[in-house]
C-alpha cells in the first residue's frame, strides 16, 4: 500500500488552510480556512486520491471533501462527508502557468472552490463560485500545496 503525501491546501493570496470546521471528524463537517495549527494538523493536511477525491488525515480515508447538493452551483457550500463515489465528491486540480492551482468539481469545470466572498479571515467558508469569462481563476480561487 502506497504511503499517501498529505499537504496543506494554502489560499494563494493569504496564510490560511482549508480545514475542518471545530477540528470535527464528523460526517458533514463544513470546510473552512484558518491559520495553521501543528496540533490540529490531521484537520488541515489533504491528499488528492486517484485523482478525484479530496481527503483529510483525521478522515482515515473514509470521508471526502464534498459539494454540498448534488449538482454544483454558485454559492454551493463544501463539507467533508462520507466517501459514497458520488460525482459531488470528486474533483480536478488545475495547474496555473504561475504555480497556483484552482480546485474544480468534476461535473462543472466553470466553477471552483472559493474563499466565501474573498474574505480572508479564519473561520471563511469554502465554497464554489464562477470562475470569470476568461477562464481565469480570482485570488481567492487559487491555492499552493504546502507540506510544511
Amino acid at each position: 500500500m502506497a504511503a499517501h503525501h498529505y499537504k496543506y491546501i494554502v489560499s494563494q493570496d493569504h496564510p490560511l488552510v482549508m480545514t475542518l470546521k471545530h477540528f470535527s471528524n464528523d460526517d458533514n463537517t463544513q470546510i473552512v480556512v484558518m491559520g495553521k495549527q501543528a496540533h490540529n494538523k490531521d484537520y488541515q493536511l489533504w491528499y488528492h486520491k486517484d485523482d478525484s477525491y479530496i481527503i483529510a488525515m483525521a478522515t482515515a480515508d473514509n470521508r471526502a471533501v464534498t459539494n454540498e447538493v448534488t449538482t454544483p452551483a454558485n454559492g454551493n457550500r463544501i463539507f467533508n462527508r462520507t466517501k459514497t463515489g458520488a460525482q459531488n465528491q470528486k474533483w480536478n486540480i488545475v495547474p496555473t502557468d504561475a504555480g497556483a492551482v484552482y480546485i474544480t468539481p468534476e461535473l462543472d469545470n466553470n466553477l471552483a472552490l472559493t474563499l466565501k466572498d474573498g474574505n480572508p479571515q479564519e473561520g471563511t467558508e469554502v465554497i464554489l463560485t464562477p470562475i470569470l469569462d476568461s477562464g481565469i481563476p480570482t485570488g481567492s480561487q487559487l491555492w499552493k500545496f504546502d507540506h510544511k
